[in-house]
Order: C-alpha cells, then sequence, then structure tokens
C-alpha cells in the first residue's frame, strides 16, 4: 500500500489535495483487489467497489450484508423441517449464519447514524462561520442525501429483519403441518368433537398399526409427502416474495442514493484541486513579487550607500554657502 502510494501524485500543498489522493489510492487499490481475485476462493463472494467516501463505502457494506443474509433466509428455509442430524446441523449453521449478517447490517447501521451526524455537525459549522454559500449548499446536499440514504437503510434493515423472523415461523409451522399425519389430524379432530358432546374419555382412535402404516407426510408409504410448495402454503411464500421484491427496491434506492452521493463528492474534490491550484499559483506569483522587491531594496541600498560620501560633500558645502550667505547680508546691512 505505501509502495503504491509513492508512485501516485502527490499534490503540492493542502490537506484536500492529501485526501482527493488518498481516495484515488484507495480506489486504484480497490481495482487491484477484484483483478487479482480476492474473495474467489471463498466461493463466489460479493465484491465491495470502495470509493475513498466514508459513508458510500459503509453503504456498499451494509448492501453487502443484505443480500448476505437474504441468502442465509434462503438457505435456511431449505433445510427447515429435515429430520436428519445433517439437515438440523444445517438448520442451526443458516439460521446462526441469519443471526451474524443481521449484527453486520446493525453495526452498519450506527455506523452510518455517526457518519450522518458528522456531516450535520459540518454543515452547522458552516453556517455559524459564515463560509461562502456554495460551500454552505454543498454541505447541506450531502447533509441531506445522507439523511435519506439513512432512512432508506433502516427501513430495508427492518424489513429484513421482519423477513426473517416471518420467514423462520412460517417454514417451521408449514414444516410442522407437513410433517404431522393428516391420520393423527383427522382423529385428534373427531376426539375434540365427541369431547365437547359427551363428557366421557373417548380414549384413542386409531390402534398402533394404523399410525404405524402412515408416513411422516400424512400420506401412506410409497407416495411423496405434501412439500412446502402445496397450495396451502402458496400464500406464504407469496407473502416472503412480496417482502424480498420491497427488499430489493430499498436495495436499488440505497444503489442510486450511493452513486449520487459519489457524484457530488468527485465534483467537489475537482472545484477543491482547481481552488488549490489557484490558491497555489497565487502563492507563487506574490513569493515571486516578494522576491523582486527584496532584490530591488538591495539595489537602493547599495545605491545609497555608494552615494553616502558625495553626500557629505554636498552638504558641507551647503552649509559653508549658507554661512556666506548670512555673513555678506549681515555685512550689506551694516548689522556687523
Amino acid at each position: 500500500t505505501v509502495s503504491v502510494l509513492y508512485w501516485l501524485p502527490m499534490p503540492l500543498i493542502g490537506a484536500v489535495g492529501a485526501r482527493s489522493t488518498l481516495r484515488e489510492a484507495m480506489r486504484k487499490l480497490s481495482n487491484i483487489r477484484v483483478a487479482c481475485g480476492k474473495g474467489d476462493a471463498a466461493g463466489g463472494q460479493q465484491q465491495v467497489q470502495l470509493t475513498g467516501d466514508p459513508f458510500g463505502d459503509r453503504l456498499q457494506w451494509f448492501k453487502a450484508h443484505t443480500n448476505e443474509c437474504r441468502e442465509a433466509i434462503n438457505d435456511r428455509s431449505q433445510v427447515t423441517g429435515s429430520r436428519t442430524p445433517e439437515g438440523r446441523t444445517e438448520y442451526v449453521r443458516a439460521d446462526a449464519q441469519v443471526l451474524r449478517s443481521l449484527d453486520k447490517m446493525e453495526q452498519d447501521l450506527k455506523a452510518l447514524e455517526k457518519l450522518v451526524g458528522e456531516s450535520n455537525d459540518k454543515y452547522y459549522q458552516a453556517e455559524q462561520k459564515r463560509q461562502p454559500a456554495e460551500r454552505i449548499d454543498a454541505k447541506r446536499k450531502i447533509a441531506t442525501e445522507r439523511q435519506t440514504a439513512l432512512k432508506s437503510a433502516e427501513g430495508v434493515f427492518d424489513q429484513t429483519k421482519k423477513l426473517a423472523k416471518t420467514s423462520k415461523e412460517e417454514t417451521l409451522a408449514a414444516s410442522a403441518a407437513s410433517g404431522r399425519s393428516k391420520t393423527r389430524v383427522r382423529a385428534a379432530m373427531e376426539t375434540l368433537r365427541r369431547a365437547s358432546t359427551q363428557n366421557v374419555d373417548v380414549g384413542a382412535t386409531q390402534t398402533l398399526q394404523e399410525l404405524e402404516n402412515v408416513g411422516p407426510g400424512g400420506a401412506p408409504y410409497g407416495e411423496d409427502p405434501p412439500t412446502l410448495e402445496n397450495s396451502e402454503f402458496r400464500d406464504q411464500y407469496l407473502r416472503i416474495q412480496q417482502q424480498k421484491r420491497e427488499i430489493d427496491r430499498g436495495l436499488d434506492r440505497i444503489g442510486e442514493a450511493i452513486a449520487n452521493i459519489r457524484d457530488k463528492m468527485i465534483t467537489i474534490g475537482d472545484e477543491l484541486e482547481t481552488q488549490n491550484r489557484m490558491l497555489v499559483d497565487t502563492q507563487q506569483r506574490v513569493a515571486d513579487q516578494t522576491e523582486q522587491v527584496r532584490n530591488l531594496r538591495k539595489q537602493v541600498d547599495m545605491v545609497l550607500k555608494k552615494q553616502a560620501p558625495m553626500n557629505m560633500c554636498i552638504n558641507v558645502f551647503c552649509f559653508i554657502l549658507l554661512l556666506a550667505l548670512v555673513g555678506y547680508f549681515l555685512v550689506k546691512f551694516n548689522v556687523v
């Protein structure tokens, strides 16, 4: 990283130029990282394109963690209700991944809230210090857009959290319903009906042999048990898909906000670099004028130093002439 920074052209002066160079360095390092295939060995993980803007980068991470959480929810739904030890292990692992992804999203939201607070503070300080109107408008626009992006991210987080909870509850309920024997359900309903009309113990309604001949899904052995794609669970899947589409739209809005913020930051950076170049040119001109004035003063001092003896002679001659004139007038008017 340090060697790459040394290769990049450094600005002449100013912290703003240093930050611009750092953003450019981070962008180049990110491109190098992606080109080298970073993360390919991990199974095709998503690449986060860093821009150098802390808020934009954190939004990129939030979007990646949201997609990761959504994939973990899908994986958990696929292994829910498995009756094998391997399936239960996969379910526990997928559920833990969902919780980890939600925790990462919450940490991203806290970081975004902190950055939004810093942007608001900079905007208020610019107003109090009465900075130029252009800078105040630029900082106000950045603060407003970041606030909008934060609200959108909070909405996506709430929807994802709700989706994770709803998906877990509905898939567990669907799995329990699909795994329950239909003959047992009918027997239990018949027992409840009789118990509601008669105050007697009706006892068991099925024999052990009848229960053993029923498969795990309520169908006889040799037939396919009902799955989560049955019509009775179709509404649940439609609600889950609707929530996923809402999350996708929220992620698209976040992506658009990131693009707008990045474009405005690039524009502001270009303007600041232009101002830095103008300041450098002005300082160079001031330095040249100062050097010229210094040289001129040295020349004047040298001339005055060379003229010092002649000035002394002129002063003595003028003094003697003044005395002669005074004596002449005194003699002429008989004063002496």
